[in-house]
């Protein structure tokens, strides 16, 4: 069994592209290996409930996810 590498890429949830997120990217793509992205993200209007519309408040947050997703994966 071949030992794999992984990198693993704790990002801003600012979704700024730092210069570690470049050479990240640039080192699993040059080694060809696998580069894992996560950034950790809190926003209290979203996880206490305000608004009186919840569904409403649901498709906010997936909308929200959705595109630090988008961000992540590129």
């Amino acid at each position: 069994m071949s030992a794999q590498s992984r990198f693993l890429l704790v990002a801003s949830p600012l979704m700024d592209c730092s210069c570690a997120f470049d050479r990240a990217t640039a080192m699993a793509r040059a080694l060809d290996e696998t580069l894992h992205r996560v950034a950790f993200d809190y926003l209290e209007s979203l996880a206490t409930p305000r608004l009186v519309n919840f569904p409403a408040l649901e498709q906010i947050r997936l909308s929200y996810i959705e595109r630090h997703r988008r961000w992540l994966e590129m």
